[in-house]
């Protein structure tokens, strides 16, 4: 098994993955940090925030992955000070050449009351019993996100969403949509058998 991690948009925390690796080689799984084409023999992709737009290759390559049964990571990051490139944006120009439903949200996840140190680390234990993912969890654990964004799941299906008191904020003043309902991960089936995960931060 293999993941591949984009690299080749100036993405968010790629160099901090050497936790994501020695989980990865416990079990076998090898890590491969992308500064260009997307291998063939990879079961995952993880994307990250962008700083650069994606080329029109790239978003093709991305769509031609998930159709092939490919997993895809896409992971948001809050609009505070987005200006130059809405990240929400770029991500879900893939979620939409993936044929995705899913969509990030242009604002930023806001919780005053969520125990982080700031208002926009916004920790949960909203977990979907159902989920793929969360099924096994425990309302003793906790999921966070810090300076992340919420997501709509669109058809998917939410695996975490923000406690009662977690909203969107339009953070970056620039009046696009803020997320009405607090979902911070979702997950969706593609129509050719591959499946994409989208996480707020």
């Amino acid at each position: 098994k293999r993941i591949a991690v984009d690299a080749s948009h100036g993405n968010s925390g790629v160099d901090k993955l050497n936790r994501l690796k020695a989980i990865a080689a416990k079990v076998n799984i090898a890590v491969d940090i992308l500064d260009g084409e997307l291998p063939e023999n990879s079961d995952l992709l993880l994307i990250t925030a962008p700083a650069e737009a994606f080329d029109e290759e790239f978003v093709e390559n991305v769509r031609s992955f998930a159709e092939s049964g490919g997993t895809v990571i896409l992971c948001g990051q809050s609009d505070m000070g987005d200006l130059n490139l809405h990240t929400s944006g770029e991500l879900n120009r893939l979620l939409e050449a993936m044929g995705a439903t899913v969509r990030l949200n242009d604002d930023t996840a806001w919780d005053e009351e969520s125990g982080g140190n700031t208002p926009d680390a916004v920790s949960s234990d909203v977990f979907n019993p159902g989920g793929d993912l969360t099924k096994s969890l425990k309302p003793e654990q906790t999921y966070t996100q810090r300076a992340g964004c919420t997501v709509n799941p669109g058809i998917g299906t939410w695996l975490v969403k923000g406690r009662s008191t977690t909203h969107g904020v339009d953070a970056d003043g620039d009046g696009q949509d803020t997320g009405e309902n607090a979902v911070l991960l979702a997950c969706e089936e593609l129509a050719n058998g591959g499946k994409v995960y989208v996480n707020g931060g």
